[in-house]
């Protein structure tokens, strides 16, 4: 990614996206609102939710919606799972 220093002055740090890690739905979306993201460079324990229209992965994003919709389930509450034994 290039910016010029003035968009580098006046856009959020941009941090590349490792692996989606797990979705969620809100308020009965028939289609993810927020995906569970690891990022280059740092814990793999400490995901962070990202709202779809923030992401700038698409093909990481491809490759995780080729996965069945059950296994993107599974996948992702065993990554909450992770993220809620790291807090204890």
């Amino acid at each position: 990614l290039v910016r010029t220093q003035e968009e580098e002055a006046f856009s959020p740090t941009e941090f590349e996206v490792e692996e989606i890690v797990g979705e969620r739905y809100d308020n009965n979306s028939s289609t993810p609102t927020h995906y569970l993201l690891t990022y280059v460079g740092y814990s793999k324990e400490k995901p962070e939710w990202t709202a779809k229209d923030k992401m700038s992965c698409a093909d990481l994003l491809k490759k995780w919606k080729k996965l069945s919709r059950a296994e993107r389930k599974r996948r992702s509450e065993a990554a909450i799972a992770r993220m809620e034994e790291a807090k204890e």
